[in-house]
C-alpha cells in the first residue's frame, strides 16, 4: 500500500474562501462544473432565448435578459452557457485578470453577430462604471447601456442585452434617475427610469406608460421571475421582451418551482410555476435530495471522487484512507440519511443568517465539511493529503487528534469562546500530547472575527443544545462520564439508529490514545493534571454531541427553525397562520386593558429611546392607546422572505400600514410569547428591535394621533387620561385617572 494525492481535496481547498480570516487560493476561471444546475428559471429562460434567436428574421421582438443577484449567485456562468449555446467565444482569462465590463469591451460601439441581422453585447459586470461615467455629471452606466441598447431597435439592426446586474447597482441607478443625475426628459430616458424601477420593485403593479407595460408581476411565489414589454412606436421597428430572473429570492436548498421546468414559455405570456419549499427540517416533511444542494453534495461525496478514484491508484486504496478525515467525511456525505440532516443544518443556517446561501456560500460549506478550516501549512503549499501522510507516519497522540479535528462534525461548528477554556488551563507535559494539541487549538489559537454564517453555525452547535433528543443526550453525556472504563466509540456504537458511516478508525484510535492519556494523569496529584482531565473531558464530550446530534439532525434552536418554515410554507400558500403568528401578534402588538374591559397596544409618539419591548412603556412619558380590534397582523411570504404585515382594520379592507422582517431573532421572540406570556426577556437584538419600534411607530399619523386618546404615565405607576376640558376656557385640556 501507498499514498496517494486527491486532486479533489485540492479543489475544495481552492474554493474553501474565507477560512481562517484567508481568501480563496488561486484557481482558474470556473468550467461550470463545480456549479451544477443553474437556479430557478435559468435553464428555461436561456433555452427559449437561444431558440429565438437563433430564429430572428429581422422582424419580430427582441429579447433582452436581466440576471439580478449579488456575488456568487451564478450569473456570469449562466452569461457563459448563453454565449456557447449562441456560438460566441468570450475572451479568455487567466487567473488573477480583472473581468471585462461587457464583451465586446467596445461596447456600444461594436456588437457581436448573432443571426441574420440581430446583435448581442453582454454586460458582464454592471458594476463597473462606462469610462464615460467616471465625467461629473454624467449619467450612470447602466442607465446609458439601456439608453443605447433602446436606440439600436430604431435601426436594421437591433442589438439583444444581456446583462448581470447586482441589486446595489439597480437601487443606485434608480437613485440616481430620482435625483437628477440621469436625464429622464426624452421618451428612452423615461422608458429606461421604468426598466429600472421595475427591476428594483418587480412585485409592484405598474400601469402602462410610454408602451412600456408588465406582462409578467413577480408575485410572492414567483419571486424568481418577471416580464415586460416595450410596444413598436413610430420610431422603434421592434418589440422589446424583457426578462428578468431575480437569482437570490429563492433558497437553493428547497425543491426548485415546477421541476424540471420552472417557467413554461409555451404560454402567451409565460407561466412560471409556484415556489413551494418543504416546510420544516425533518426528515419525514421532505426530502432535500432533489434540491440544487443536495445535487452538489451528492457530487462531491461520491465514490467517483475517493476511494474508487482519486483515492486510488492503480488500483491501491491510499494508506492513510481508514484514517484520514477527507475521505471519512466524504463517506459520511455520501450516505442519503446522513446527508439529509447536514443539507437541513445548512438550511437552518439560512435562516439563524438571516441570508441565503449563494452558490458560492454552499460550495463553501461543502469544502468547510469535507477539509474544514485550512491549515496553515496548506496556504503554504503543502497538499492537504501530504498533510495527513504525515501525521499518519509519526502516529503521535496529537497527531492523531489533529486528525480528528478535521472530522465534519469539527469542522462545521466554529470552537467556543477561548476565555471559557482558560479556566481549565494547565502547563502541557513533554511530549506531544492530546491535551497539548487541544490547548493550542481551544486556547492558544488566533481567534479572528466570525462571519455571520460562521456566527450562525456557532449558535447551531448541538453540544449547546438544552433538548433531550428523546433521552439520546443523556446517553452521551453518561457515556462521556464512562470514558475511562469504556472507550466511548464503543458505546456508540451500540447506540440504535445510528448509521455505521459516523464511525471511523479516526475515533477508535482518538479514545485509545485520549483515554491512555486521562489514566496517566489520574496518577498524578494536583491542580495541574486535574485541570488536564477536565478539559480533555470537556473536549471529548462536545466532539461526541457534535457527532450524534450532527447524525441525528438535532440541533439548538430546532424548535424554532421548524416554526419559521411552517409558517413561510403557510403564508406561501395563503393559509391561516399557526403558533407563531399568534406569537408575533403579542410581540409586536401587545395588548393591554385601559378601561371597560377593552384592549388596547400603547405606543409613545414621542418615544425615548429604550431597548425594552415591554407591554407598558416607561414611566413619564405620553401614551396614545389604539384598540387592538382596530389592527391585523398579516403573515405574508415574498418569495424566500417572511414578513408579518400590520394593517388597519376599515369599512371594506385591512389597509397596510407598516411591516417587519421576520428574521430569527424575531421568529425566537414570538415563538416564546405565543402562549400568552407577555413577561419573558427579549433578546432580539437592536436592529430586530428597531425594526419593530418604527412599525409601532408607524400606527400613530398626525391625523390618528388627533383622534386618539392620550394617556400619560406617571412614576407611580399610574396613567392618566388627557381630554378637552368639558366646561372650556382655561385650561383647555384636563387630565383625569384613567383607571389603569
Amino acid at each position: 500500500m501507498a499514498y496517494h494525492l486527491n486532486d479533489t481535496v485540492s479543489t475544495l481547498l481552492g474554493h474553501a474562501y474565507g477560512q481562517k480570516g484567508t481568501v480563496a487560493l488561486p484557481i482558474p476561471p470556473s468550467t461550470g462544473a463545480e456549479l451544477g444546475t443553474f437556479p430557478a428559471g435559468i435553464n428555461d429562460t436561456l433555452e427559449y432565448l437561444v431558440n429565438e434567436y437563433l430564429s430572428w428574421r429581422s422582424t419580430g421582438r427582441v429579447h433582452w435578459c436581466f440576471l439580478i443577484g449579488g456575488p456568487g449567485n451564478g450569473k456570469s456562468e449562466a452569461l457563459r452557457a448563453l454565449a456557447g449555446a449562441l456560438g460566441v467565444a468570450l475572451p479568455t482569462r487567466s487567473s488573477g485578470d480583472p473581468a471585462p465590463r461587457t464583451i465586446p469591451t467596445e461596447w456600444p460601439a461594436k456588437s457581436l453577430p448573432v443571426h441574420d441581422g440581430l446583435e448581442i453585447s453582454f454586460i458582464n459586470d454592471a458594476s463597473i462604471p462606462r469610462s464615460e461615467s467616471l465625467v461629473p455629471g454624467s449619467p450612470t452606466s447602466l442607465f446609458q447601456d439601456l439608453v443605447d441598447g433602446l436606440e439600436r431597435l430604431k435601426t436594421q439592426t437591433p442589438v439583444t442585452l444581456f446583462a448581470n446586474v447586482n441589486r446595489g447597482v439597480l437601487i443606485e441607478e434608480l437613485a440616481a434617475c430620482d435625483s437628477g443625475k440621469n436625464p429622464v426628459t426624452s421618451e428612452l430616458e423615461k422608458i429606461v427610469s421604468l426598466i429600472l424601477t421595475w427591476l428594483t420593485k418587480p412585485d409592484v403593479e405598474y400601469p402602462t406608460a410610454n408602451g412600456f407595460s408588465i406582462s409578467v408581476r413577480a408575485a410572492p411565489e414567483t419571486r424568481f421571475y418577471s416580464q415586460a414589454l416595450l410596444d413598436t412606436s413610430e420610431e422603434r421597428k421592434f418589440e422589446l421582451v424583457v426578462h428578468a430572473l431575480f437569482l437570490d429570492s429563492l433558497s437553493l436548498l428547497e425543491p426548485a418551482p415546477g421541476a424540471p421546468k420552472s417557467i413554461d414559455f409555451s404560454r402567451v405570456p409565460p407561466l412560471p410555476a409556484p415556489y413551494r419549499p418543504i416546510g420544516g427540517v425533518q426528515p419525514d416533511q421532505g426530502s432535500r435530495e432533489s434540491t440544487i444542494a443536495g445535487e452538489r453534495m451528492r457530487h462531491w461525496a461520491k465514490e467517483e471522487l475517493w476511494q474508487n478514484g482519486g483515492c486510488r491508484q492503480h488500483n491501491q486504496l491510499c494508506q492513510a484512507y481508514s484514517r484520514c478525515p477527507f475521505a471519512q467525511n466524504a463517506s459520511w456525505m455520501r450516505v442519503a440519511e446522513l446527508r439529509a440532516q447536514v443539507l437541513s443544518l445548512f438550511r437552518a443556517l439560512e435562516i439563524v443568517g438571516g441570508r441565503r446561501l449563494t452558490y458560492r456560500d454552499l460550495l463553501a460549506h461543502i469544502c468547510l465539511a469535507i477539509t474544514g478550516v485550512a491549515e496553515e501549512q496548506w496556504l503554504k503549499g503543502l497538499h492537504p493529503c501530504r498533510w495527513v501522510e504525515e501525521l499518519n507516519r509519526r502516529n503521535a497522540p496529537s497527531d492523531i487528534t489533529e486528525l480528528a479535528q478535521h472530522r465534519i462534525y469539527a469542522n462545521l461548528f466554529p470552537r467556543p469562546s477561548a476565555a471559557s477554556w482558560k479556566r481549565l488551563g494547565a502547563s502541557p507535559r513533554e511530549g506531544q500530547t492530546v491535551y497539548a494539541s487541544v490547548r493550542q487549538r481551544f486556547i492558544e489559537g488566533e481567534e479572528s472575527e466570525a462571519s455571520p454564517l460562521q456566527s450562525a453555525l456557532g449558535q447551531l452547535d448541538p453540544a449547546l443544545d438544552a433538548e433531550p433528543w428523546n433521552g439520546l443526550r443523556a446517553t452521551i453525556i453518561d457515556i462521556c462520564e464512562a470514558a475511562d472504563v469504556d472507550p466511548p466509540t464503543h458505546q456508540l456504537r451500540a447506540i440504535s439508529g445510528l448509521p455505521f458511516e459516523i464511525h471511523s478508525d479516526l475515533e477508535d484510535v482518538l479514545d485509545q490514545v485520549c483515554n491512555a492519556e486521562i489514566a496517566d494523569e489520574l496518577t498524578r496529584s494536583g491542580r495541574q493534571a486535574s485541570n488536564r482531565i477536565k478539559l480533555l473531558r470537556r473536549w471529548r464530550s462536545i466532539l461526541l454531541l457534535r457527532q450524534a446530534g450532527l447524525a441525528t439532525g438535532n440541533f439548538t434552536f430546532k424548535a424554532t427553525v421548524n416554526a419559521w418554515l411552517r409558517e413561510h410554507r403557510i403564508a406561501l400558500n395563503r393559509l391561516p397562520g399557526s403558533q407563531l403568528q399568534v406569537g408575533l401578534g403579542n410581540l409586536i402588538l401587545p395588548a393591554v386593558t385601559i378601561s371597560a374591559g377593552q384592549s388596547h397596544i400603547l405606543v409613545l409618539p414621542f418615544r425615548p429611546r429604550t431597548y425594552a419591548l415591554t407591554t407598558v412603556p416607561a414611566t413619564d412619558v405620553a401614551i396614545v392607546a389604539i384598540p387592538v380590534g382596530d389592527l391585523r397582523i398579516q403573515m405574508v411570504a415574498d418569495g424566500d422572505r417572511l414578513v408579518a404585515e400590520i394593517g388597519m382594520v376599515g369599512a371594506t379592507e385591512v389597509k397596510k400600514i407598516a411591516d417587519v422582517v421576520v428574521d430569527f431573532s424575531i421568529a425566537r421572540e414570538g415563538l416564546i410569547r405565543s402562549s400568552g406570556d407577555l413577561s419573558g426577556f427579549t433578546e432580539i437584538g437592536y436592529a430586530s428591535f428597531a425594526r419593530i419600534e418604527r412599525a409601532r411607530a408607524a400606527l400613530v399619523g398626525k391625523r390618528r394621533a388627533e383622534a386618539l386618546p392620550l394617556y400619560i404615565s406617571s412614576s407611580g405607576g399610574k396613567r392618566f387620561r388627557v381630554e378637552p376640558n368639558p366646561q372650556g376656557g382655561t385650561p383647555p385640556l384636563r387630565i383625569v385617572p384613567s383607571g389603569g
